[in-house]
């Protein structure tokens, strides 16, 4: 279908041009064209390449123009008779875009003079965190024209921390860069000097710590910026143990912090991940701490009845824990086993009561709680003994 279509277009052209060549229509009489010149020139200083562009009047930015690379002269595409807007800008904005109105026709191919000048520039420097030369930054500006439209304009810091900004007389600029806050309101010939307010990173470091289950473990950290003399970072540190935070802490005087880890951790090594969250000064860093979690040992109590020899005693165990005791207890008389409990937790007591076979032996009456995951095998002497 495609070679239909094509084929078609080119019996009506040639069937056009065969009709014009015998005489049967007329030939169509071609718009003229007018080819535009024009010469840039420009103020001390200004060496960047330019860019000129066309377009209609009113498009104040040039939408639709067409813009290329040049040198000082410069010569537009053929455009038909009319009125235009021609431009000229720096391609790096280190001067004001010149701007004027051109008619194209016979009369009229020269377009006037456009110059790239700085105006009356904003100056000033910039420095770091340390009030230092803040080198190699670039600096920008805009503002908006009284005719529409606006104006960036650029420049970078030198080894003094120096910049200027061309600026439009009359005009009022936001002046600033990435690393410091924006001045909405500066005026052209105005002299500066700004401090950089960006996050500097930081390191979070920590002290290996041990703690035991069921209780808060505390682990020291240090939160600094990685920069001599950097500002002091606040927020907080919060500890991971793979994707479950277990505990935090805020940064306080010096960037120091306390966090706080759960109790939750079960006995054993853990490698936490320590993330500190960064502030308004800092950014955010993280390092790896390891903490030892040792079994807890519950304390106990021991009631007895009975204990006499040839009776069965009635031995009550209550073991107390930060958190509830679970598995076994032993009862023994004289270093011999009488008998054996399991342990129940209720309301948060975790107790066992053991009724010993008979007794037929002498001795201390001790108590041995076997242990568990979390809680510590321990024996505890009791006040009781079979005589």
């Amino acid at each position: 279908m495609r070679t239909s279509v094509q084929a078609l277009r080119a019996v009506v052209v040639v069937t056009a041009a065969a009709l014009v060549g015998i005489g049967l229509a007329e030939p169509a009489s071609a718009e003229p064209t007018y080819v535009l010149v024009g010469h840039i020139a420009r103020d001390a200083g200004v060496t960047s390449p330019a860019t000129v562009c066309w377009g209609l009047p009113d498009e104040p930015n040039g939408e639709g123009c067409v813009g290329f690379d040049i040198g000082d002269d410069y010569e537009l595409p053929a455009l038909p008779a009319g009125r235009y807007r021609v431009m000229a800008w720096t391609d790096d904005g280190s001067a004001l875009d010149a701007r004027t109105l051109v008619t194209a026709g016979p009369t009229s191919t020269t377009v006037p003079t456009l110059r790239l000048g700085v105006g009356d520039p904003i100056t000033g420097t910039l420095l770091d965190w340390y009030g230092r030369p803040a080198v190699g930054r670039t600096m920008s500006s805009s503002a908006e024209r009284p005719g529409g439209g606006s104006e960036w304009q650029y420049a970078t810091t030198d080894a003094h921390g120096h910049f200027s900004l061309a600026a439009r007389p009359g005009l009022r600029y936001q002046v600033g860069t990435s690393t410091t806050t924006i001045d909405p309101d500066v005026p052209a010939g105005a002299r500066l000097t700004y401090r950089e307010t960006r996050m500097v990173p930081t390191t979070v470091r920590a002290t290996a710590a041990r703690g035991t289950y069921g209780t808060v473990t505390r682990v020291a950290a240090k939160v600094t910026a990685d920069v001599h003399g950097g500002p002091t970072v606040h927020g907080y540190v919060s500890a991971y143990d793979g994707k479950r935070r277990v505990g935090s802490g805020a940064v306080g005087s010096g960037g120091r912090a306390t966090v706080r880890v759960s109790g939750a951790l079960t006995p054993g090594s853990h490698r936490l991940r320590l993330e500190y969250g960064g502030d308004a000064n800092g950014e955010p860093s993280s390092t790896h701490v390891v903490v030892r979690i040792a079994k807890a040992e519950p304390t106990a109590k021991v009631t007895a009845s009975a204990v006499r020899r040839g009776a069965r005693a009635h031995v009550v165990v209550t073991l107390d824990a930060p958190t509830a005791v679970r598995g076994d207890v032993a009862v023994y008389v004289g270093g011999h086993r009488v008998g054996t409990g399991h342990l129940h937790a209720s309301d948060g007591v975790s107790r066992s009561s053991v009724v010993t076979s008979r007794l037929t032996r002498t001795g201390k009456v001790t108590v041995q709680y076997l242990g568990s995951a979390t809680m510590r095998a321990t024996t505890y002497t009791t006040r009781y003994q079979v005589r």
